[in-house]
């Protein structure tokens, strides 16, 4: 990104010249001179001013980079935030603001919680009516299967003139974009962000307060993993507040947990993906019934049973877990590589020192199970796909604003690094690097609704490291330590956005009675609800009925079709 942001930003520059020249907004406030009275009358007219001429700015100079000459309004419904340290989307945020002024298109948004929000994205969908021009999905599939149903516009119909920023940027990185996400007869539903796969990953994250005080180190081992959550509760009071209400591991749900814990028992599941696996024969098996599986979810009851699982695991939410890392009660907890920095900074010592390592990375665990630790890395997208309403009066101007901010070089450096002068500025070499503040912080980002957004965007390495790079170093240095431990390797089984016609009618006709069963006993089995030993027959047989076996067939075809 670096090597094009000394072109793109006179780009930006000109763009904020063109603004200062007079656009037209719906609120300009008048300037009233320091010295006159609020309640002073406001002066007559000029003989050569008439009164809308005083009113009046001066006639606005289209930009090119404008979608339409007239401001025009689009509608947006998507959820609240990916967690409470980044803001809820809304107009009052530098980022919208400029982005309103660069396009010239005013979003009316309609925000909905995060938790929660699939229901109600359902209910919208099936009700045809009341949807916004563009609509947050986040799962591809769901995307794909709404816009077959009717729902959204066919974007391959518009691709060559609505999508060349995103046809550019993805042919840039070495993506065949359309492939990913097009069904049989051409049609494609879903515009989706996209993910480096090698940086940024669900991993462990340790408080380094309390390894010092208990003079431990980051485990490597399952065996020495346990141990130390042992010897946490066994400290007794370890955050020193004088209550009993330490949590010595955590997440922001069970998904999170068995998607690192689960690789060292052999699972290759990775954020609830497809639960299956290809063995050295090309033959694809379900997790969900595995000896691996069992194995994992019996080790999760014993750290439950022993109160060393956060004992709302299965309840709990992203807010609900930076809330408790806030409060100093978090001994370990699982998240993206890097919350290591960023939660961090919300407990009493990262208060004190917010550019200091609070809590530490750790790799996968090597255990019995698993020699040679792993992590199993993401799809390409990002789970942000977004679908354009059929019935939209300006369909084409909503599929040009997506392509804007996703894939604009203007657009895209603006929400990967803030705005120059008060995020960044030039260095000696003409290169852009992050302003930093006389207390050693830098401009939050995310408070300008900036980087991480709840709409289609990309992550790569320059968007996680540019401002770490220079601010906290040791956390890029610490991940790379951490890969060479436990390297990132791509599922047996790839991860599809769509499947073809008949692997999409036989998924439909079982996926959602096996997930629901799936997480209902998952969560039982943790919790102890129901006896692994005594029930786990009794569960797979269950699944089979629901028709385990189609669902295994279908990623069969999947994985026939693109090894």
């Amino acid at each position: 990104m670096k090597k094009i942001l000394a072109l793109i930003l006179v780009a930006v520059m000109l763009c904020s010249l063109l603004a200062a020249c007079g656009s037209k907004t719906e609120e300009t406030p008048a300037e009233t001179p320091a010295e006159t009275p609020a309640e002073a009358p406001a002066e007559e007219p000029s003989a050569q001013e008439t009164p809308a001429e005083a009113e009046e700015p001066e006639t606005a100079e289209k930009k090119d980079s404008w979608l339409c000459d007239e401001k025009t309004t689009l509608t947006v419904f998507t959820y609240d935030r990916i967690n409470n340290t980044y803001e809820i989307p809304s107009n009052d945020l530098e980022f919208w603001k400029w982005m309103e002024d660069y396009t010239n298109v005013h979003i009316e948004w309609e925000v909905a919680p995060v938790t929660g929000y699939e229901e109600v994205l359902s209910a919208k969908l099936s009700s045809g009516t009341d949807l916004a021009d563009i609509v947050m999905v986040r799962d591809p599939l769901t995307a794909n299967e709404a816009g077959l149903n009717g729902a959204f516009v066919n974007l391959s119909d518009y691709w060559d003139t609505c999508f060349t920023n995103t046809e550019t940027y993805y042919n840039s990185i070495g993506i065949d974009y359309r492939s990913l996400f097009t069904n049989e007869d051409g049609s494609m539903y879903a515009l989706d962000g996209t993910l480096d796969p090698y940086n940024g990953h669900v991993v462990l994250m340790y408080n380094a307060e309390w390894l010092e005080k208990l003079n431990r180190e980051v485990p490597e081992t399952l065996d020495d993993f346990t141990s130390l959550l042992r010897a946490m509760q066994e400290a007794g009071d370890i955050n020193g507040n004088g209550k009993d209400d330490e949590i010595y591991l955590t997440s922001s749900g069970i998904t999170h947990i068995l998607d690192i814990l689960g690789n060292s028992f052999g699972i290759e599941q990775y954020e609830g993906w497809n639960a299956t696996v290809a063995d050295e024969n090309g033959v694809v098996h379900d997790e969900y019934t595995s000896e691996e599986m069992k194995n994992a979810i019996t080790y999760l009851n014993t750290l439950y049973t022993d109160g060393l699982l956060d004992p709302e695991i299965c309840s709990m939410s992203m807010d609900a877990l930076s809330e408790k890392v806030a409060a100093d009660r978090v001994g370990v907890f699982i998240f993206y590589s890097a919350f290591s920095y960023n939660y961090g900074q919300l407990t009493s010592a990262g208060l004190a020192d917010p550019l200091g390592e609070h809590y530490i990375m750790g790799p996968t665990l090597s255990s019995e199970y698993v020699e040679e630790p792993y992590m199993i890395f993401t799809a390409l997208y990002d789970n942000t796909s977004t679908g354009v309403n059929i019935h939209s009066k300006n369909p084409e101007l909503a599929m040009k604003w997506l392509d804007v901010l996703l894939a604009d070089p203007v657009a895209t450096q603006t929400r990967i690094i803030g705005f120059e002068g008060t995020c960044w500025e030039y260095d000696e070499n003409g290169e852009p690097t992050p302003i930093i503040k006389e207390d050693g912080t830098m401009e939050d980002i995310a408070k300008m609704g900036c980087g991480q957004i709840v709409l289609p965007h990309y992550q790569n390495e320059d968007s996680l490291y540019f401002y770490f790079d220079v601010q906290v170093p040791w956390m890029h240095e610490r991940w790379l330590e951490l890969t060479e431990k436990s390297p990132l390797r791509a599922p047996t089984v790839p991860q599809v956005a769509v499947m073809t016609d008949e692997e999409r009618e036989k998924l439909d006709l079982v996926n959602t009675d096996i997930q629901t069963y799936w997480k209902e006993m998952r969560d039982k089995f943790i919790k102890g609800e129901v006896s692994i030993d005594a029930e786990w027959d009794t569960y797979v047989s269950t699944l089979q009925q629901l028709g385990l076996d189609t669902f295994v067939e279908v990623y069969q075809s999947v994985y026939d079709r693109t090894k």
